[in-house]
């Protein structure tokens, strides 16, 4: 399903409104970091629409799940943790560096290039 890049959902669109509408004095006693920049927010990912959702490589095959992501005390994404099990296997949840993800956020999917499944099972498991 692909959506439009300019259509915004009626949260998204009350939460940049809060922004702008908040009284002068209230922005002030927040600072300078308070300062958001919207483009950024509207060109980035929300965490909640990636996570339980699958990972493909480049040749379309599904090689596991976005389980979660660790957040470096910088805020930024430093690690996706991917579960690679299978039925036979279980649960086999391992780490990848989140930037070689790539995500297409128009699409909703993320691929993790010249990934192989059974590569990635034979990572550390990450408990």
């Amino acid at each position: 399903m692909s959506r439009s890049p300019t259509r915004l959902s009626v949260s998204t669109l009350a939460f940049f409104a809060s922004l702008v509408l908040l009284p002068q004095s209230v922005r002030a006693e927040l600072g300078p970091e308070f300062n958001v920049d919207l483009k950024s927010v509207i060109a980035g990912y929300r965490a909640s629409k990636l996570l339980h959702k699958p990972i493909s490589n480049d040749k379309s095959e599904i090689v596991g799940i976005l389980e979660d992501v660790i957040i470096g005390a910088d805020g930024k994404a430093h690690f996706a943790l991917i579960d690679v099990g299978s039925l036979s296997l279980g649960a086999h949840v391992v780490v990848v560096p989140f930037e070689l993800l790539r995500i297409d956020k128009d699409e909703g999917t993320m691929v993790l290039p010249g990934a192989a499944k059974s590569d990635l099972q034979k990572l550390a498991v990450f408990d």
